[in-house]
């Protein structure tokens, strides 16, 4: 919309050009898969805009990526806006130029990360798991190249004066991407789910409960139209009779929209649900994690939870869930899992205290946002 300013020293009305529109989904993406770049292009971007090297490289890859005759078509104009490694280094030290205290990983991750975006939700390349988080979109598909083309050039439309295109352009064009083929996971669910658990939380005694949480990890089902699994509903039986028994002052039920793809019943909300109608469990005694889509993120994302409600550090969470996933968390197997996908243990699991009751403490590490893994970083 054009905005006019009177100006006092004339009267005649001048028209001003209009600041780029900004896409609310896109900025809500770009915050949660990439907080850290988020937060320096927000502090320093305006330097960044005029960093000669950044505006030289601007130029460079618009000219690279002209349309032009490639092929094979859509792949070749996807492989154009990826970053090279020629392109990674000199964003790298104009982000040392302007920010030399932040992490000299983080970059180099998040470029990595930009990159697998565009080969997974742009050229179509399976992802870790191929069955729950793949594109929707048909890269074979006549139209897909003028998708791609139209992404581009909204891509590079959105960028801010005060923003280095050489950086935001190929960050919003990655998440468009993902926005397009409809995988808005990381970001359906707000803060406010748990403004009443996160409220007693500040004022609750965690010595008079021997574990500061009872963790619920979701089983999503694979028909379409189930809400909530078999299992999923015998794992909150088994939750409700620990609260009962009072071994934690909250539940905290996890997982996303996840099996089968692109369900519309998320795990957690599902639970949560069935935990306050069900089962009898004040609902603000119920806390929402409503994105982890593995076994691996259940336990990091409540790390993070545990964190955000100011959990005495140290203090073990009770991971319950039926016999099976009991002994799949405690074994060599799952710690191999964690290693191999997240790059480290969520945190330590304690020796079990039942068949389905596992303490955890919670380690620092799962605080970290982790952009490779975009429908729940």
């Amino acid at each position: 919309m054009l905005r006019r300013l009177a100006l006092l020293a004339a009267p005649v009305a001048i028209v001003a050009m209009p600041a780029a529109a900004q896409d609310r989904t896109i900025a809500a993406l770009e915050a949660r898969l990439f907080p850290l770049l988020s937060a320096q292009l927000r502090s320093h971007g305006a330097a960044l805009s005029r960093d000669p090297a950044l505006v030289a490289l601007a130029a460079e890859r618009k000219a690279r990526t002209a349309e032009g005759n490639c092929t094979p078509v859509p792949a070749c104009l996807l492989d154009r806006r990826m970053l090279t490694d020629g392109d990674i280094a000199t964003i790298g030290a104009a982000l040392r130029r302007v920010d030399p205290a932040a992490d000299p990983a983080q970059w180099p991750r998040d470029a990595a990360a930009i990159n697998r975006l565009i080969a997974v939700y742009g050229k179509g390349e399976p992802p870790r798991y191929p069955k729950i988080d793949a594109m929707s979109l048909d890269p074979a598909a006549p139209e897909f190249a003028g998708l791609v083309l139209t992404l581009d050039t909204v891509s590079r439309g959105a960028v801010r004066a005060s923003e280095p295109a050489a950086i935001v352009a190929p960050l919003r064009f990655a998440i468009g991407l993902l926005d397009l083929n409809g995988r808005d996971e990381a970001i359906r669910y707000g803060a406010g789910e748990n403004a009443a658990a996160l409220a007693l939380a500040a004022r609750t005694d965690w010595a008079k409960a021997p574990y500061s949480a009872i963790l619920v990890p979701g089983a999503g089902p694979e028909d379409p139209k189930v809400a909530l699994s078999a299992f999923g509903t015998l794992r909150l039986a088994l939750a409700a009779e620990r609260f009962r028994a009072g071994d934690a002052p909250f539940i905290i039920v996890s997982g996303g929209n996840v099996h089968p793809d692109r369900t519309p019943f998320n795990e957690a909300v599902e639970m949560r649900r069935a935990l306050i109608d069900r089962f009898g469990v004040p609902a603000e005694r119920v806390v929402l994690e409503p994105f982890a889509r593995h076994t691996t993120t259940n336990l990091r994302n409540a790390a993070r939870l545990l964190a955000a409600m100011k959990a005495p550090a140290g203090k073990p969470a009770l991971i319950v869930t039926d016999r099976w996933q009991s002994g799949y968390i405690g074994s060599a197997l799952f710690a191999r899992r964690n290693a191999d996908e997240l790059g480290y243990q969520p945190g330590k699991l304690g020796a079990r205290v039942s068949p389905t009751a596992q303490p955890f403490v919670p380690a620092a590490a799962s605080l970290a946002v982790d952009p490779r893994d975009p429908l729940d970083p």
